[in-house]
């Protein structure tokens, strides 16, 4: 048996004995494991709460669909790379080694960082609305690639830092550690108050690389309308936001709605156009370009009058979209034969609604009164693309 004699900041001694199998370094490696885990774990959660947490209310004031989807993703796979990557790092005791693997692990946090927006998003759609499943909804574009690169390049030079400071981190939670040789809340509070900062800058790039640019148009035109139906001229003014965008439509609006981020700028995100679906079936399409909303139109008059033109394509063949001088309306082959095929099925009056959307990705639907109903799905702008027209609700398929 081996006895060590311990002392403690505060002057106490304390004798422990361990047994054959057992030995002090046996007890230190488990503390440094142990807080490796930890130090790995809360990095993570910190990081996952400044890349996405702060998004996703920012997204959530803007009525933005599913604003809080990368968060409940990103969470998850944060704390398994950080808690990993904090137990591998003190596994091999190495600050060369711990460097290494945190430049791997948060490069990583940056490739999901990166994509999580476009392939996260558009995996959320094909969940909430099964009609849109093997659809693209959110495009991951060249600036998309771009930006993912330079993310992860900047989270690596983090991971530098990240790497180093678990070596420090280790030793000052060994220093607070309990008698019996476990992590004190000392110890864990020491790891969580040298990680915010760590983590507040991996957050601050993910934010200013990659969510700031896709969240902006959301964000402007919810804030537009939401002081519009505050009549908070003076807060409209001190944002910068002009009221003649959205002024003709202001009786109509209500401050219960979502916003869809219908198309972007693949190249830039620097322009947009943001869908917005109001509690009272009012419907708005406005288009940004920058941190400025340029121009909203009725978008429920114009959906329903396209959707006019397909029926009356298939009742008299005519197809009114191509006699158009500046045509607003891209309709596939596959669309008018199907419209001419159930041209009996067209007659009598109808009412048409929107029936869904995920992202740009729009279903309307017209019921007629003879029992019929006939879904077509719209993209895009200027000119819509129509590309699938089909009998019954978009979900029934």
């Amino acid at each position: 048996m081996v006895v060590y004699t311990y002392v403690w900041e505060d002057g106490m001694t304390e004798n422990r004995s361990y047994g054959p199998l057992e030995s002090h370094d046996d007890e230190a490696r488990r503390l440094e494991l142990a807080a490796g885990t930890t130090y790995g774990l809360i990095i993570g959660l910190l990081l996952a709460l400044f890349c996405w947490g702060i998004d996703g209310w920012l997204l959530a004031s803007a009525g933005a669909e599913l604003a809080w989807v990368k968060l409940i993703v990103g969470v998850p796979l944060a704390l398994v790379i950080g808690g990993l990557a904090g137990r591998l790092a003190a596994h091999f005791s190495s600050m060369a080694v711990s460097i290494v693997v945190w430049i791997a692990a948060l490069a990583l946090v940056g490739a999901v960082a990166g994509r999580l927006p476009f392939q996260g998003g558009t995996a959320a759609v094909w969940l909430t609305q099964p009609s849109l499943r093997g659809l693209d909804v959110f495009p991951y574009g060249h600036s998309s690639t771009v930006r993912t690169t330079l993310v992860m390049l900047l989270e690596g030079v983090l991971g530098v830092v990240v790497g180093i400071v678990q070596t420090f981190a280790l030793g000052w939670a060994w220093d607070r550690a309990t008698p019996s040789g476990r992590l004190s809340v000392r110890s864990v509070l020491v790891i969580l108050l040298i990680s915010i900062p760590l983590a507040v800058c991996g957050g601050w790039i993910v934010e200013g690389m990659v969510h700031q640019p896709l969240r902006i148009p959301q964000k402007q035109v919810g804030d537009l309308i939401t002081l519009t139906v505050r009549g908070d001229i003076r807060e409209m003014d001190a944002r910068g936001l002009d009221l003649d965008a959205i002024k003709p439509f202001r009786d109509r609006l209500s401050d219960q709605f979502v916003t869809h981020l219908a198309q972007y700028d693949m190249q830039s995100f620097y322009g947009a156009y943001v869908d917005v679906l109001f509690d009272n079936d009012f419907a708005l399409r406005c288009a940004t370009v920058g941190q400025t909303v340029v121009f909203c139109e009725d978008f429920a008059v114009k959906l329903a009058s396209w959707t006019d033109d397909l029926i009356l394509a298939g009742l008299d063949g005519r197809l009114r979209w191509e006699e158009e001088r500046w045509p607003t309306l891209s309709v596939e082959d596959t669309v008018v034969a199907w419209l001419d095929a159930h041209r009996d099925d067209l007659g009598g009056t109808y009412e048409v609604s929107r029936t869904g959307q995920g992202g740009g990705w729009i279903f309307s639907s017209a019921r007629f009164d003879n029992g019929f109903e006939m879904t077509c799905r719209f993209r895009g702008q200027s000119p819509i693309h129509v590309d699938l027209c089909q009998a019954g609700r978009a979900d029934s398929s």
